[in-house]
């Protein structure tokens, strides 16, 4: 039989005249109150309220964009946030809700985390999904998984419970229901993911700053161009998108023919879209599943080409001489699949109308 140290049991009578066994923990049912969905374009991410006054802390690279977040809470509550502080550093970022003040919110935890302690990941995995199949009514959004503390780092803070896109923000909570991280990125393999911690969201809120004049995301996708004429031919290749502010779009792109050589062969020559550069306006429409982009810039392109030539000896083909042109260019977005437009004048003054499709992957790389 084992012998209990007099503090403990000193501990349990006062428990039980109370009426019972301290609550060590709150339910993590009650925790998901604090947790808000936030929406600044085609993805969903979460947030926690840290106080009475409304203040939701979330990670930066979802508010990178610069526009203001619709803020949803779990009772269906929305509200326009407007974004308060920012550490792109630390991917971290305070937004003031003030139409949700007096709300339950998370206190930060004022200790460091230590490997082995237990903790709850909360947030809204895979959120975009929960509307585009019945079965999934009531599951997605504010849920919870659960795990340890794997390792600490000066920066970041690496648990086992599983992140996946629309946790990004979310609180990390341990077993008394305090934040000790906000959910930031992860790597491609099983539970290994990364928190900001408690103690620099502290830091934000106690010395506020906002460095985010020119932030924004950069992605890379895969882009391919369709015939419009006869001798064009099909190209795919790969594009960078700088993105400033989600207002301002950079990009440039780079193709390979698919059968150029058998088109010139049939047809006696073909050219296609071997590289271009543009510089857009964005106008963003809505948000979430929904959010639709559309793009309108100018470009300067250069078209490559094949010709067939015939000797005596055999039929062969030769490159013919790069063409530059430049034109306006069209872009319309859904989600992480686009159509591009593009109508370039050539140097002889003939138009050329170059019709195009989008895939990023895999999906924006990052945030500055």
């Amino acid at each position: 039989m084992s012998h209990r140290p007099l503090p403990v049991l000193l501990f349990a009578l006062l428990a039980a005249l109370l009426g019972g066994p301290p609550c060590v923990a709150a339910e993590p049912d009650v925790w998901l109150d604090s947790v808000v969905l936030l929406e600044t374009g085609p993805a969903i991410c979460a947030g926690v309220l840290i106080d009475e006054a409304g203040t939701v802390a979330t990670a930066y690279h979802c508010v990178a964009s610069g526009r203001r977040p619709r803020v949803e809470a779990r009772d269906g509550a929305q509200a326009r946030g407007t974004l308060l502080a920012t550490a792109p550093r630390e991917d971290i970022a305070l937004v003031s809700v003030p139409e949700l003040a007096g709300r339950p919110w998370l206190p930060l935890a004022e200790e460091a985390p230590r490997p082995g302690d237990a903790v709850w990941a909360l947030g809204h995995p895979f959120g975009t999904e929960a509307d585009r199949y019945r079965g999934f009514e009531g599951l997605l959004r504010w849920s919870v998984s659960a795990g340890i503390v794997s390792a600490v780092g000066p920066r970041l803070v690496q648990v086992d419970a599983a992140l996946n896109p629309g946790n990004s923000g979310g609180p990390v909570v341990d077993e008394a229901g305090r934040v000790v991280g906000i959910s930031s990125r992860k790597l491609r393999a099983d539970n290994l993911g990364f928190i900001a911690p408690a103690a620099l969201v502290a830091e934000l809120v106690e010395a506020p700053e906002h460095r985010t004049l020119w932030g924004g995301s950069y992605a890379l996708g895969v882009a391919a161009t369709l015939p419009t004429s006869l001798r064009m031919s099909t190209a795919v290749g790969l594009y960078g998108e700088l993105a400033l502010r989600d207002r301002l779009v950079v990009r440039v792109d780079s193709g390979l023919p698919l059968e150029a050589r058998r088109q010139a062969l049939a047809l006696g020559e073909t050219w296609w879209l071997g590289s271009a550069a543009s510089l857009s306006g964005r106008i963003r429409i809505g948000r979430g599943r929904w959010s639709t982009a559309l793009d309108l810039g100018v470009e300067g392109a250069v078209f490559q080409g094949r010709e067939a030539q015939i000797s005596p000896e055999r039929i062969y083909v030769t490159a013919l001489p790069v063409e530059g042109a430049v034109g306006g260019v069209a872009r319309l977005s859904l989600s992480s699949a686009a159509l591009r437009w593009q109508l370039l004048v050539m140097p002889d003054g003939a138009l050329r109308l170059v019709v195009g499709i989008d895939a990023e992957i895999p999906g924006n790389l990052g945030v500055f």
